[in-house]
């Protein structure tokens, strides 16, 4: 098997700190999914950390940089990987196209604003370079089984959905935009109930309502930003219900009769089991490398991100209106 060259910018964070003291199968970030994954020599990686680059350096011999472009430019990698700060993301995409990457990979969001999303997934299309985007349960088996389901008809007719979110409507809603596009497409009606304080001066949280044709409603519940980790979803429907816990459990729910009161119907639980987000990142990695290798369609293009920034414009708009 051919390895891919990679480089990455962008790892100094708690999360690569997390991945170097636990054990176990899977990853939590992109150095740990990289390194592990068998497919690709990590041939860079740039970050503002000096600590952590000189910890890599040491550690694992790995090359590092603190100017991102200057890496590539010296190491010609195939796959770059962009996991900096949201704001030098549009810039950095841009810039990686001048070293000729055969894939790229960003965190979430693309950007900022919708024109610029459009402009870069023009872009890339126009170049055919295929570019993914890290919008987690696109790549966990647990989310797209729920799809599965919804789509057979398992939980009967939904009659509501709602989600729980806090630290910014880009940075953090953008991840269940996403959800809702794919399990049930765009909606016929956006209204947006209030804002408050999300992610800095330029992504606010909103609380909206998500109307769809037949009734169903989705709902965003935006909470004050704070140090809770805290974000739950809820799918209600006929026959059943599935939902997200705060302990990042998926909990599966059966229609059963009501012991209690004779003649009506309750949710009991039937399953619970957790996410293993531990397993996303490796899984989007694998599908990068049959991008590049076998064609393979990736999991989470970046034309996706068109739709998503459609839906926070429209969500913005309606709530200064």
């Amino acid at each position: 098997m051919t390895k891919l060259r990679a480089c990455l910018t962008g790892c100094g964070d708690i999360g690569y700190k997390f991945d170097r003291e636990t054990n176990g199968e899977g990853a939590l970030t992109h150095f740990r999914a990289i390194l592990d994954s068998g497919l690709f020599e990590l041939c860079g990686v740039a970050d503002t950390d000096e600590e952590v680059l000189n910890e890599i350096s040491d550690r694992y011999g790995i090359p590092v940089y603190t100017d991102t472009v200057k890496m590539w430019n010296e190491t010609k990698p195939d796959v770059i990987t962009i996991a900096s700060s949201d704001n030098t993301h549009v810039p950095f995409l841009k810039s990686a196209l001048e070293c000729g990457p055969k894939a790229v990979f960003c965190e979430k969001p693309l950007g900022l604003r919708s024109d610029e999303v459009s402009e870069i997934t023009a872009l890339y299309e126009r170049v055919r370079v295929p570019l993914q985007v890290n919008y987690t349960r696109r790549f966990l088996k647990e989310f797209s089984d729920i799809g599965a389901m919804l789509k057979s008809g398992k939980f009967g007719v939904i009659n509501s959905v709602t989600f729980y979110y806090g630290r910014g409507l880009i940075h953090n809603a953008s991840h269940y935009i996403d959800l809702v596009l794919m399990y049930f497409g765009m909606p016929e009606e956006v209204v947006t109930l209030s804002s408050r304080s999300g992610l800095g001066e330029t992504d606010f949280s909103y609380s909206f309502r998500l109307g769809y044709k037949g009734g169903m409603e989705v709902i965003f519940i935006a909470l004050e930003p704070s140090r809770i980790s805290f974000a739950e979803i809820d799918i209600v429907g006929s026959e059943g219900r599935v939902k997200f816990n705060y302990r990042n459990e998926i909990e599966k729910y059966a229609v059963t009769s009501n012991s209690s009161f004779s003649g009506y119907l309750m949710y009991e639980l039937t399953e619970s089991a957790p996410v293993k987000f531990k397993e996303a990142l490796p899984a989007a990695y694998r599908n990068i490398y049959g991008a590049v290798t076998k064609g393979e369609e990736l999991l989470c293009p970046g034309s996706g991100s068109i739709q998503i920034f459609e839906m926070i414009k429209r969500i913005k708009e309606q709530y200064n209106v």
